[in-house]
C-alpha cells in the first residue's frame, strides 16, 4: 500500500508499526518526510517551539517578557503534554521530519472504530508545503482500509481546517471553542466484497 511517510526506527528498536497500528512504512522517496517517536529527553525545546509557534496570536497580549515569559509558555506546553499523555496512554507521539530535519509534532490515538488526530502541528518554515496534508492522507488510507473513522478537534477560526473541509472531514460536534471533525471512508458500492 502506498504511503508518503516513511517511519524511522527508535532507539528501542520498536518501529512504528509496532504501537497500536501505527503509520505504515511505505516511503514515496520523493517525499522526505519521516516520523520517529518523541523522545522527551532530547525533543523538548523543539516541541516547545512548535507549541509556541502555534499560539503565537495567543501569546502576544501577554504582558511580559524574556525569561517570565518563557516560563509561562513551557509550563503552559508541559500540562499541555502531561494531560495528552495521561488522557491518551496508547496515542503513538511523533516528531515530523522533513529531509531528516524536525519540523512538527503528530499525535494520534487509534481507538475502538477510529483513528483520532490529537494533534498535528508543524513549525512556520514547514507549513504550507503539503506536509499536514500528506500526513492527513496517509491515516485516511489507513481508516479506509480498515473501515475506520478519523477525527479530530480543530480551534474555530483555525486556518487548518481548510485543509480538513477540503479532505471531506464533516463537522460532528462542538466542545467549547473547538469544532469536533470526522471523516469517515466510502460505502463499499452495492455487490463488492470488501
Amino acid at each position: 500500500m502506498p504511503s508518503s511517510v516513511r517511519c524511522v526506527e527508535a532507539s528501542s528498536g520498536l518501529s512504528a508499526h509496532d504501537h497500536t497500528g501505527a503509520f505504515r512504512a511505505a516511503a514515496r522517496s520523493r517525499s522526505g518526510i519521516a516520523l520517529r517517536p518523541v523522545d522527551p529527553e532530547t525533543d523538548t525545546e523543539l516541541l516547545v517551539a512548535v507549541y509556541t509557534s502555534t499560539r503565537a496570536a495567543e501569546f502576544a497580549p501577554l504582558p511580559w517578557s524574556g525569561e517570565r515569559r518563557d516560563e509561562f509558555i513551557r509550563t503552559r506546553y508541559g500540562a499541555e503534554d502531561r494531560y495528552w499523555r495521561e488522557q491518551r496512554p496508547m496515542a503513538r507521539f511523533d516528531l515530523i521530519l522533513i529531509d531528516d530535519e524536525p519540523a512538527g509534532r503528530i499525535y494520534v490515538d487509534r481507538l475502538d472504530g477510529e483513528i483520532r488526530i490529537i494533534d498535528i502541528a508543524l513549525l512556520p518554515a514547514f507549513r504550507g508545503r503539503g506536509v499536514g496534508t500528506a500526513l492527513v492522507l496517509d491515516l485516511l488510507e489507513e481508516a479506509s482500509a480498515e473501515a475506520l473513522a478519523v477525527t479530530i478537534h480543530v480551534a474555530q477560526g483555525n486556518g487548518a481546517r481548510t485543509l480538513y473541509d477540503r479532505l471531506g472531514f464533516q463537522q460532528a460536534g462542538t466542545a467549547g471553542v473547538y469544532d469536533l471533525l470526522e471523516w469517515r471512508p466510502p460505502a463499499p458500492a452495492s455487490g463488492s466484497v470488501r
